[in-house]
């Protein structure tokens, strides 16, 4: 287990849960009691599987990478863009499937160890109070440009290749 998990699992482990589960919500923004029982469950949870609790969200499903962009998971919903066409080169249409519903299942936990990680950045800069607050919601939360930039981009490459698909099977 890498040294930035134990970190992260020792965040578990502190006596001040209640300061914890303040921070992340903070660091959640909108919705943030949909992302609190998620870390409700790890905190049942024993070990290192403590780190990975899976929830349904259609929402992931529905939506893909702009729901990473829109919860301000640059880094990883710009994987997802390239991730996707690998998976299709290499497996075909099955592997997309499971691709969306791996992710379906995993990102609201994967947001919460978000949080915990900035959480533990906030710790290593010595934030408190109002300064902590501020990281935390600027870290966190949503981006509603950044999500809408994003969905429209997957509306429009949906429109490209339906239209590329039709202009290619039009009779001549």
């Amino acid at each position: 287990m890498s040294g930035n998990s134990k970190s992260v699992l020792a965040v578990l482990d502190r006596e001040d849960q209640d300061n914890v589960k303040a921070d992340l919500s903070v660091f959640f923004g909108p919705r943030a009691h949909i992302f609190l029982e998620i870390y409700n469950q790890m905190l049942t949870r024993k070990g290192s599987k403590r780190l990975y609790v899976t929830s349904w969200s259609w929402v992931v499903l529905l939506t893909g990478f702009p729901w990473f962009f829109y919860r301000k998971m640059y880094g990883f919903g710009a994987a997802l863009v390239l991730i996707p066409f690998l998976i299709h080169y290499v497996i075909g249409g099955i592997g997309m499937v499971a691709l969306a519903a791996t992710f379906a299942i995993s990102a609201k936990g994967g947001y919460v160890r978000a949080g915990l990680r900035r959480l533990l950045k906030a710790d290593e800069l010595a934030l408190a109070g109002e300064e902590r607050q501020r990281y935390l919601a600027r870290a966190g939360g949503v981006s509603v440009v950044a999500g809408t930039i994003a969905g429209v981009t997957v509306a429009a490459a949906t429109v490209v290749v339906f239209a590329g698909h039709g202009i290619a099977h039009r009779p001549i």
